[in-house]
């Protein structure tokens, strides 16, 4: 090894002030102008890291204590109160949920997909989108109904709605 390759290893090793690149922590260079090894890059970097790591623990740590100092100076009352309650009755018979019943579907083609969205919930059918791109709908007043399934006038519980920009 040349003289100015021993030096330069020797000044980089003693410099922890001296930051390389990415590159070359995890790579030795064997050039005439620079000379690093990984243990010479990283003996510094590792000094630092646990530094940070004890300083963001230690504040953490700080911030938890702070936070469950609930200032023992302040006065506590007890407060009793009673409360009564009437037993309620049980049911006679269970609920039953309105059923939903098959309607028929409207001419929705060519329709903006947030008027036929407020058609169908005004007739009480259930929908779904199918379509929508990458990024899905996120503005509905800017899609547009291109098949309805099933298709118009047929009976159903619920609708697909095939969306596109245009048909």
């Amino acid at each position: 090894m040349s003289r100015s390759r021993e030096a330069l290893r020797a000044k980089a090793s003693r410099s922890a002030s001296v930051r390389f690149p990415v590159f070359l922590r995890f790579v030795a260079i064997h050039s005439p102008q620079v000379v690093i090894t990984r243990r010479a890059a990283q003996s510094s970097d590792g000094a630092r890291l646990r530094r940070r790591l004890q300083l963001v623990t230690l504040a953490a740590v700080a911030a938890l204590m702070l936070a469950g100092c609930g200032g023992g100076d302040a006065p506590t009352r007890t407060v009793e109160r009673t409360v009564t309650e009437e037993a309620a009755e049980p049911p006679a018979e269970r609920r039953e949920r309105p059923r939903r019943t098959a309607k028929t579907v409207p001419n929705l083609v060519g329709e903006r997909l947030d008027v036929a969205e407020s058609d169908l919930r005004d007739l009480g059918l259930r929908y779904r989108e199918v379509g929508g791109g990458a990024f899905g709908i996120v503005d509905a007043s800017n899609w547009t109904v291109c098949e309805t399934r099933p298709p118009a006038g047929a009976k159903t519980k619920r609708v697909r709605l095939i969306v596109d920009r245009e048909c």
